[in-house]
This record gives C-alpha cells, sequence and structure tokens, in this order.
C-alpha cells in the first residue's frame, strides 16, 4: 500500500514537470511568433473617401463596418509599435465605419479611448464625437466627453463649458455635467448661461436632496462671482487697474460687503488678470 502511494507522488510529479516544462516551451514560441508578428503586422484602411464607402458596400454596411472596428481593435491591440502615419490610418478607419454604422456606439467609445488618450489626437476623436451626438441626440455621453477632450487636451474651458451646459439638457444626463459646465463657465465667462440651465434644473423635482443642494451652493457661488466681477470692473473704470486684494473693492466703497462662498473658502483672485474662482483648483488665481 505505502508503495502504490509512493508510486502516486512519482507519476503526479513527473506529470507536473513535463505540464510546466511543456507550458514553458509554448510561451517562448508563443512570444517569438509575436515578435515576429510585431514586425509584419499592419493596418491601412480602405484607399477611398469615406463617404463613397456606404454605396460601395450596399446591404453590408454593418458587416463592413464591423470587419473594419475590428481590424482596428487588432491591430491597436497587437502591441506594436504604431507610427504617426499609421494613427492617421486608423483616424480614417474611425470615420469610415462612422460613415456605414454612425448609429453604433461602440465607434464613439473606441475613438475616445484610442484617438484622444493613445494616439493624442483629440480633434479627430471630437469629430467623430460630434457625428455621434448628431446621430444619437438622445445620449449625453458623445457631449460629455466632447467637452472633457476641449477641457483636459485642449485646454479651452470657454467651449468645455458649452458644450457641458447643452449636454446637460439631455433628458437623462447626470447633474454632475451642468455642474462642470457652471465651473469651467467661471473661466470661460459663460456665467449667465450657467446660471440659466441650473435654475432650470433646481426646478426637476426628481433630484435628490444632495443633488439639490449642490446646484443651490452653485448658484449662490457663480452669483458672487458675477456680483464681484461687475465691482471689479467698476474699480479698474476708476483706478485703471485691478484692486490688489478684494477687500480693497470694499474699502474702496464700491461693495458694501464681499459675497458669501457658499464652500466655505475666500474666493480665489488674481490681481493681474482679474480672474474669480469659488473652488481654488485653478493656477491662474491667487489663493488668499
Amino acid at each position: 500500500m505505502k508503495n502504490l502511494k509512493n508510486l502516486n507522488n512519482y507519476v503526479f510529479f513527473f506529470c507536473l514537470f513535463v505540464f510546466a516544462t511543456g507550458f514553458a516551451l509554448c510561451n517562448a514560441e508563443i512570444k517569438k511568433d509575436r515578435k515576429n508578428l510585431n514586425a509584419t503586422y499592419s493596418f491601412q484602411t480602405i484607399p477611398i473617401p469615406a463617404k463613397a464607402i456606404p454605396f460601395l458596400a450596399g446591404e453590408f454596411k454593418g458587416i463592413v463596418a464591423d470587419n473594419l472596428l475590428l481590424q482596428m481593435n487588432s491591430f491597436i491591440g497587437s502591441g506594436h509599435s504604431i507610427t504617426k502615419k499609421q494613427w492617421k490610418d486608423i483616424c480614417r478607419g474611425f470615420e469610415q465605419v462612422m460613415e456605414l454604422d454612425p448609429y453604433f456606439e461602440q465607434t464613439y467609445l473606441q475613438a475616445q479611448a484610442f484617438l484622444s488618450w493613445e494616439a493624442r489626437m483629440p480633434k479627430a476623436a471630437i469629430a467623430i464625437l460630434e457625428k455621434s451626438s448628431v446621430k444619437r441626440p438622445w445620449d449625453w455621453r458623445p457631449g460629455y466627453y466632447i467637452g472633457f477632450d476641449h477641457y483636459y487636451f485642449l485646454d479651452d474651458y470657454d467651449k468645455a463649458s458649452e458644450i457641458f451646459l447643452k449636454t446637460s439638457q439631455i433628458k437623462d444626463a447626470p447633474v454632475l455635467i451642468a455642474l462642470l459646465g457652471s465651473r469651467f463657465a467661471v473661466k470661460g465667462k459663460r456665467i449667465e448661461a450657467s446660471l440659466e440651465v441650473l435654475e432650470q434644473m433646481k426646478q426637476n423635482p426628481g433630484l435628490t436632496k444632495n443633488a439639490q443642494k449642490e446646484i443651490e451652493n452653485r448658484i449662490i457661488a457663480l452669483t458672487g462671482i458675477r456680483i464681484i466681477e461687475k465691482a471689479l470692473d467698476r474699480y479698474k473704470a476708476v483706478y485703471h487697474y485691478y484692486p490688489l486684494s478684494l477687500d480693497m473693492l470694499v474699502t474702496k466703497g464700491i461693495l458694501q460687503t464681499l459675497p458669501v462662498n457658499p464652500y466655505s473658502v475666500s474666493y480665489g483672485y488674481s490681481p493681474g488678470t482679474g480672474k474669480i474662482v469659488f473652488d481654488h483648483h485653478s493656477k491662474e488665481v491667487v489663493k488668499p
């Protein structure tokens, strides 16, 4: 009985050794094949204008679109080092897929992921997203990504605010989008539009208490900024420069008191530019 048990142990370890050796050899061959594949693998779009593809695809538009999207995913995920020219081909591929099937959500989701983040081609991604937002007017996500790209990649706060505020009015869009739009409105001088959207949202009976409170705080903060901006304009008209601190608006009699910031901090202010924020996350202001 003991000898049989020892034999079973020997067989088990022998099989384990054979399996581990086979696995290591197979893994080495796979890596070798992948290395060779990366040296030759390429992607190229159909060499015709994107507008012409639907006519050539005929009733097979969906199949051709899926095939193109699959090829692009396979190429990007292969680990291949992608050149600028190849990224342009991939961008053209997304344009062709959009012409074939403009309602497919994976197209704009992947364009945002690959073109904005990996290729650093946010303008190309925005072009795809804008087409999706037209074809999918019920979907708030294309607008959200467009606004994000304008803010994060292009540093265009004004455009980001405009897009966020417009997108926030789509049914079922998260309240956060309107709050983002109102935040960037400070930098983009779109406070009036932001206040109008927030006032409309405040009337929504379906808001949670937290969302209602956040919207009210944002309205108070933006109203305070509007009051201060008008006071700064009056100060500059008299003295020809911005005050060194917001307190000077009170000491010079422009304002009786400074508006209260509902976020429990003083308003951030830059004497050089006259810019004001309520959250102190901007590098352009001096924190008091």
